[in-house]
């Protein structure tokens, strides 16, 4: 499953990185939007089936985390990958599991077991020697 990650986070990067280069943010962002959404539409369907949400507050948490996660989250990646190179643009979005993790825990109130914090801390010291040998 890693190396699966590795492959396709790969292929994202080298996709976005050159579509950065001839398209601008909110291009990108509202056909990487409605391609994302189809493509989780139809995995969706075929392995979970079709859920409506219970109440408003389940509404407000996928709004929450499509606001976060997609619009901010991913907006946000486009735009600097126009503006750093590769290396460190990736470097940047390996924060995104740590990003996660925290406002599961402060809005969510989710728990941060040992796996997850030495995970954290495993993403930090990564990010500190790639960006250390990278000078």
């Amino acid at each position: 499953m890693a190396f699966l990650s590795v492959l396709c986070f790969s292929c994202f990067l080298g996709v976005i990185y050159s579509l950065r280069k001839r398209y601008g943010t909110l291009e990108i962002m509202f056909f990487t939007c409605i391609g994302s959404s189809l493509v989780l539409l139809v995995l969706a369907l075929m392995f979970e089936g079709f859920e409506v949400p219970k109440d408003m507050k389940d509404f407000g948490i996928i709004m929450l985390i499509s606001l976060c996660g997609q619009v901010i989250g991913q907006g946000f990646f486009n735009y600097i990958m126009g503006k750093v190179n590769t290396q460190t643009s990736s470097l940047v979005l390996l924060f995104s599991p740590i990003i996660a993790a925290l406002m599961g825990f402060f809005i969510l109130d989710e728990k941060l077991g040992i796996l997850e914090v030495c995970g954290i801390c495993i993403i930090l010291i990564g990010v500190y020697f790639a960006k250390k040998e990278s000078y």
